[in-house]
């Protein structure tokens, strides 16, 4: 999969066109997400009736921006992320992770701690937006975010190394365990920064996460939300080792992998248990990664994200039946945008789809650096 479309890029590059990558060009689900998400660079979604806004939703869609190489909506998404979540100045501080509109329109932040996995996303975007446009401030901004998250996230625990924590507050007890989650360490984007950066944190946090990711899935091959480590050991206790929204990711980041990435087939090998579930339909809502108990359907989102992986192993039949039901739940839109009471509704499941489909339909994929390569980048697109 990643090898094809390499090689699609590479054949573009020197031919300057290849028929079937026009079809890449355009992302019509990236059009279709912001308009029923994004409001002048802000990322909305609708939960119990209340209009917010994460770190998350900005993080990621800057990366999408980046994959359409849509520039405008990137600059928008950022300006917006630095002016509201970051009060004006990236380089000063760590986006707040929550931000919530009032009923009449004035929005604020409702939690100023941040989201590693946002804060990681946001940098690695920045960065790789430096590179695609040439942009000393993309790249700067990416920089001293690196530089913040390694300050204020990074936290050295004994018998584990320096750990990724899930954000500044609240996830270190005094007596020396951590509370982490294994989704927040999508292995491409440590992977980049550990190269980029070599003489830092990176190198440390990038081993460290190895090991959360493989062991977090003992003993079935499930992913859980959260996982504490204590007094040496890791605690698998209730409610933490319920795998469900958060969990879903990592199966994602997984599927995602480069051919030859080190951490490929253990990875895959861990997960051999589950991702045999995985084949049928629905993804469980949740799952206790010790029992094995299985409670509720996922949403069509987790199918999105079960995918790629399906996907690596030759699971083409559940490929199929899981892409079906994506597209049917969330079709391509070309009749206009949605009714304004219709807007900002099923954020999650939308950027699932976009991160599964997206890498499914060979519009980008990560080198085993972590370094991005997309479709729409090539020369017959511009």
């Amino acid at each position: 999969m990643h090898r094809a479309l390499q090689w699609l890029i590479v054949g573009v590059c020197l031919s300057g066109s290849v028929s079937a990558s026009t079809e890449l060009c355009e992302w019509p689900r990236w059009q279709q997400f912001k308009a029923e998400h994004i409001r002048d660079g802000q990322v909305l979604e609708k939960r119990a009736q209340e209009l917010r806004t994460t770190s998350e939703g900005q993080a990621y869609s800057l990366f999408f921006a980046l994959v359409a190489d849509d520039r405008r909506a990137f600059n928008e998404i950022l300006n917006w992320t630095e002016r509201h979540l970051a009060r004006g100045d990236l380089t000063a501080q760590l986006p707040a992770w929550l931000w919530v509109e009032s009923s009449g329109g004035q929005g604020h932040i409702a939690d100023n701690n941040a989201a590693s996995d946002a804060d990681l996303w946001m940098s690695y975007a920045l960065l790789e937006a430096g590179r695609r446009w040439q942009s000393h401030r993309y790249s700067s901004l990416g920089y001293l975010l690196v530089r913040r998250i390694a300050s204020a996230e990074a936290h050295s625990v004994e018998d584990l190394g320096t750990v990724l924590l899930p954000g500044p507050e609240g996830f270190a007890g005094k007596s020396g365990s951590v509370r982490l989650n294994p989704s927040y360490l999508a292995p491409p984007l440590l992977d980049y920064l550990a190269e980029r950066f070599p003489s830092g944190h990176w190198p440390a946090l990038r081993a460290s996460s190895a090991r959360v990711l493989l062991d977090s899935l003992q003993p079935r091959g499930a992913a859980p939300d959260w996982i504490r480590f204590d007094n040496g050991a890791w605690q698998r206790t209730l409610p933490d080792r319920i795998g469900s929204y958060d969990a879903i990711r990592v199966y994602l980041w997984v599927g995602m992998l480069a051919d030859s990435h080190p951490l490929r087939q253990p990875l895959l090998n861990a997960m051999q248990p589950m991702a045999l579930s995985l084949r049928e339909l629905p993804v469980p809502e949740r799952i206790d990664t010790v029992s094995g108990r299985r409670q509720g359907a996922g949403p069509y989102g987790f199918s999105a994200a079960v995918l790629p992986l399906m996907k690596q192993l030759n699971y083409s039949e559940a490929v199929a039946n899981h892409r079906q039901r994506v597209d049917d739940a969330w079709p391509v839109n070309t009749g206009g945008s949605k009714q304004e009471s219709e807007r900002y509704d099923g954020y999650y499941n939308r950027v699932l789809s976009l991160f599964g489909l997206g890498w499914l339909e060979q519009r980008f994929f990560f080198e085993e650096s972590g370094q991005l390569q997309a479709a729409s980048w090539a020369p017959s697109c511009g």
